[in-house]
């Protein structure tokens, strides 16, 4: 919860603590190729932290304890909790916002990093799928998975950057 005062809604920007996984060796040795391939935009887990690298991150809230989240050409589709159908993420929503889309090169496959798919997901009690703004530059609960009500901080009161999206969010 919101530091104990209530639960986090749809659409609700949120302060993270991403839950970034310990690397075993095999791993380790991976983490080069990994980041060179993807331009250092995934990692395999957080044995070395890169300088970009944030200990927390402002994300938006997508999925909630119960929803099933799916991801098609970098949008979210959502099956709320006791629900029948999917919804695009931002027509369930408690907020109105937009996302940011630089597609991959044409060359690109559905089934490579990064390419703006993922399969169906059914989120546990207490878990939540967040997402950046910026979809095709975020690393979110596509990589790292769901994130436990605990890594939620804080809801992001005011943004100043980019100027162009400052104020409430």
């Amino acid at each position: 919860n919101l530091r104990g005062i209530r639960e986090p809604r749809r659409g609700e920007l949120v302060l993270c603590a991403p839950p970034y996984a310990e690397m075993n060796a095999g791993e380790g040795m991976l983490e080069p190729v990994v980041g060179f391939f993807t331009l250092q935009k995934m990692r395999l887990g957080t044995g070395s932290s890169l300088n970009w690298e944030s200990e927390l991150t402002v994300e938006r809230i997508i999925g909630l304890p119960g929803d099933t989240v799916v991801f098609e050409d970098f949008i979210a589709y959502v099956k709320p909790a006791r629900g029948n159908e999917f919804f695009n993420e931002r027509a369930i929503s408690d907020f109105t916002y937009s996302i940011t889309l630089t597609p991959p090169p044409d060359a690109w496959k559905p089934e490579f990093a990064l390419s703006g798919f993922m399969e169906e997901i059914l989120l546990s009690k207490n878990e939540y799928f967040v997402l950046g703004d910026n979809r095709t530059g975020s690393s979110d609960s596509r990589h790292y998975g769901p994130l436990s009500g605990e890594n939620i901080k804080q809801k992001v009161l005011f943004r100043y950057w980019p100027l162009r999206k400052a104020g409430a969010p």
